[in-house]
């Protein structure tokens, strides 16, 4: 006589609970989850957090089922894991009462609960609420992360109230909070006195360089993204797909069509070329320099089965040729691809401009 098999394990369950989370699969990493407890296999600290994470609307309404999950584990009270999950989900959704309350009642929390609420209030725009929870984190003692820095930053008007605490705590050499810093002056300061902080840093990685090179392209400085970009190259950074979209856009705000093939050629030796984003930049600069041959030449590098390829064949007809918008249209359906949205709303512009509607 067999004996009955053992149910899987907690780790097990976890992980198949997290992969249906992960992929927007709400719905069934809840069913799996009551699968768990039906088969008498206590959660572990890492069993709630991926359906509280989970993007998707089904997720959300599962999710608000867990709180009384977790206070029956025993998880709330004995690690701070499951308990930050609850909070970061309650503050995304913007339960603040629900939020603070389970905050209240933790006796165990880490930095990064209070991270997930201070970065929950600047999501929702309550930016003197989230002043107010950071300075409380500093007070109590449980430390201050690179997260809490790039949370906070938003809150303020300009980074210079951050930058000083950065760096009386020493934690300007944290790649993340550095970059956030940049990007705020970039965004709030002059240039120049963005490039002087650039010059500072003691690394430069890709997003460093990217965030300087979308801000020059921004403030209607192309040449000096473009110069920027060139460097980046000497400092042996290599670029990547934001990268090349940036200084591309740089280049057609100054019709620069011999830098833009350079760059073109730049992105076949990093064998980024037909990636979305490469792909769509380019055929769009070779489009606004009126060198069409060029952009179809572009489409053509792309994988048949791109949506990207063949929005920028239908948006690139539709103001000029309605007919071979609406071709386009037909072979794209025929190729198996689906529109997205843009594609829709090309579609159906163009239709109203066929019928006179404009």
């Amino acid at each position: 006589m067999q004996s009955p098999s053992a149910p899987p394990s907690a780790s097990l369950f976890n992980s198949l609970i997290a992969s249906r989370a992960r992929a927007g699969r709400a719905a069934e990493a809840f069913a799996l989850l009551a699968r768990m407890l039906t088969a008498g296999v206590a959660p572990t600290a890492f069993t709630f957090a991926p359906i509280l994470s989970s993007p998707s609307a089904v997720g959300a309404r599962c999710a608000a089922q867990l709180h009384p999950h977790i206070l029956k584990s025993g998880l709330l009270h004995s690690d701070p894991y499951s308990g930050t999950s609850l909070v970061g989900f309650f503050g995304r959704n913007g339960w603040f009462d629900d939020a603070l309350r389970l905050f209240d009642e933790m006796p165990v929390r880490s930095v990064v609960t209070w991270n997930c609420l201070i970065s929950s209030f600047v999501q929702h725009g309550r930016v003197r609420d989230a002043v107010i929870w950071f300075r409380a984190l500093i007070r109590s003692g449980d430390g201050v992360s690179d997260g809490s820095l790039v949370a906070i930053l938003p809150a303020f008007g300009t980074p210079e109230q951050v930058h000083g605490l950065v760096k009386k705590i020493a934690m300007d050499s944290f790649s993340t909070v550095a970059n956030s810093l940049l990007s705020s002056y970039c965004t709030y300061c002059s240039m120049w006195v963005a490039e002087n902080l650039f010059n500072e840093l003691t690394f430069g990685d890709v997003v460093s360089w990217n965030t300087m090179i979308i801000a020059f392209a921004r403030r209607n400085l192309p040449h000096r993204a473009l110069e920027f970009f060139w460097m980046m190259e000497g400092q042996s950074v290599f670029p990547n797909e934001i990268t090349f979209s940036s200084v591309l856009y740089a280049c057609s705000s100054i019709n620069g069509h011999e830098h833009g093939e350079s760059i073109h050629a730049k992105a076949i030796k990093h064998n980024l070329n037909t990636r979305a984003y490469v792909n769509t930049s380019l055929f769009d600069f070779y489009s606004k320099c009126g060198c069409k041959k060029d952009a179809h030449k572009v489409l053509e590098e792309a994988p048949e089965d791109s949506i990207t390829r063949w929005n920028c064949l239908i948006t690139g007809h539709s103001d000029t040729d309605l007919p071979t918008t609406f071709v386009f249209l037909r072979e794209m359906l025929r190729s198996g691809v689906m529109p997205n949205e843009l594609g829709y709303i090309t579609e159906l512009t163009c239709t109203k401009k066929q019928r006179g509607c404009f």
